[in-house]
């Protein structure tokens, strides 16, 4: 939330602070009992859902536009042997 409104995003008293008011409201929600607490659940559940339907509808705009930006059928799948990839490489080894 500090990013998108352009504060500094290395300032950890600034993300410190935004927790503990988060928190706060969120214990004060629930602390107004029940008939109020729950829409706080509701609201986390409709953020979760909401996720997920603007990355079906990302995937379905790609589909729709012509698939991956990576032409997968012409890259190699062999993994480099260098210092990068040296745990890669043995995995694959095992197989």
């Amino acid at each position: 939330m500090l990013s998108a409104i352009g504060a500094d995003t290395h300032n950890s008293a600034l993300y410190l602070g935004l927790s503990l008011v988060i928190v706060g409201i969120a214990t004060a929600v629930q602390f107004m009992g029940l008939g109020i607490g729950k829409w706080l659940t509701n609201l986390g559940a409709a953020g979760s859902w909401l996720v997920f339907g603007l990355i079906i509808l990302a995937a379905a705009t790609l589909v729709w536009r012509g698939g991956s930006a990576t032409d997968f059928l012409t890259s190699s799948w062999k993994v480099p042997l260098n210092f990068d990839t040296a745990i890669l490489s043995q995995a694959s080894r095992k197989r």
